[in-house]
């Protein structure tokens, strides 16, 4: 999942565009995909809006659910959303949603300060990123190595260890 401006539709112009659905990589899937190698494939990318589905959280989230359901997927991505807040929301959304009803891994990354990370921080695992796209290679190396970690179901370290932000969870 990613926002109009990643996707390649336009900034604030085209804030308020619908879902659409590209087979394959767009935008940061692509240093994606390039992250993973041979090891997986980036077989769709949904784009929405971040006016949309800021305005319409939870029908535009349940939307996007149903359509990444068709595909089977055995992982779902989201972002980076760096400090965008209402792309931050929907990558959490989304991915919350898509953890919750179809049962596998996901993982967003943003900035500390968007407020989609203490939102959704309890419920999903986010990646920590800088303010913006400068580092997208390297957000989206890390991003494939974690979603590595997770499809295989390795052990999850710490997130001083894994670069996450810290759920608030205690493990004994």
């Amino acid at each position: 999942y990613i926002n109009q401006f990643f996707g390649q539709y336009g900034g604030e112009d085209a804030a308020d565009m619908d879902i659409q659905v590209k087979e394959g990589a767009i935008g940061p899937g692509l240093s994606l995909q390039e992250a993973f190698g041979q090891d997986a494939q980036v077989v769709a990318t949904v784009i929405c809006g971040d006016d949309h589905i800021a305005e319409n959280l939870n029908d535009v989230t349940s939307k996007i659910v149903d359509l990444v359901a068709e595909y089977a997927p055995d992982l779902f991505v989201a972002g980076p959303a760096y400090g965008a807040g209402r792309y931050g929301v929907g990558c959490g959304s989304v991915c919350s949603a898509v953890h919750k009803r179809l049962g596998i891994p996901v993982i967003t990354a943003m900035q500390e300060e968007n407020p989609g990370v203490e939102l959704y921080k309890r419920v999903i695992f986010i990646l920590k990123t800088g303010t913006n796209a400068r580092n997208m290679g390297e957000d989206m190396a890390n991003m494939a190595a974690f979603a590595r970690k997770l499809t295989e179901g390795q052990e999850i370290g710490s997130p001083a260890e894994e670069g996450y932000h810290e759920r608030g969870l205690i493990r004994n």
